[in-house]
């Protein structure tokens, strides 16, 4: 196992891929890149080394499955920590967007991952909400969510989208979804429902929706 003082070599080692093939790095080039002595970038070598974790050979520096393995517990043990779970609330203010929700929602490509990863094929168009205070849904950005992957067309690409399963107003079970393109800031989330939003609970521009969010 790694010590907490070599994790930014470990790290730096496997930002610069050394866990696909070896990295030619010299240790005055490791000690310039974490801010230490040559010094100690040679001793912390030479102990990952010795700890089986990396391997130095006249092709450069290799990560070992060990080495690779230690990273993977720590990212394992700081997603536990920092991704939370249950329930969020969240309200906002009803809006007309840029509609291009219809045309985004209505792909197939789309369509068919929303049927089998939430359970329903959503009404195509998206329900915008702008929140008073962005900080309002850091722990939704924390949370993991529903990967609707992307894909592609002879015309364009589309990007994957993070979807979350809610309760809308305590009424309507349908989803939240967060592109990974989007020309809205982190002020607006938008919603999806087998229903039109809008009609199904009489909605205006200005009112004001409570959303109940199931963090994963």
């Amino acid at each position: 196992m790694a010590e907490a003082k070599n994790l930014p070599l470990l790290l730096l080692l496997l930002r610069k891929g050394a866990h696909a093939g070896p990295v030619k790095l010299s240790s005055t080039a490791l000690a310039d890149e974490l801010g230490i002595s040559q010094q100690s970038a040679s001793r912390w070598l030479i102990e990952l080394e010795e700890k089986g974790l990396i391997v130095r050979s006249g092709a450069g520096i290799s990560l070992l499955p060990k080495g690779t393995e230690a990273l993977r517990s720590l990212h394992s043990t700081l997603a536990t920590a920092f991704q939370p779970k249950g329930s969020l609330k969240l309200h906002g203010a009803v809006f007309t967007g840029l509609k291009e929700g219809r045309y985004y929602i209505s792909q197939q490509g789309y369509s068919k991952q929303f049927k089998s990863k939430l359970g329903f094929t959503p009404y195509a168009g998206t329900l915008n909400l702008r929140l008073a205070d962005a900080a309002m849904r850091a722990p939704l950005d924390l949370s993991a969510g529903i990967r609707i992957s992307g894909f592609q067309t002879p015309k364009r690409v589309f990007g994957d989208i993070v979807s979350y399963p809610v309760v809308i107003n305590e009424r309507i079970r349908g989803a939240l979804i967060v592109p990974d393109r989007t020309h809205y800031g982190k002020d607006v989330i938008e919603l999806l429902a087998k229903e039109n939003l809008r009609k199904a609970l009489k909605l205006k521009d200005g009112d004001i929706v409570r959303v109940s969010i199931e963090l994963t």
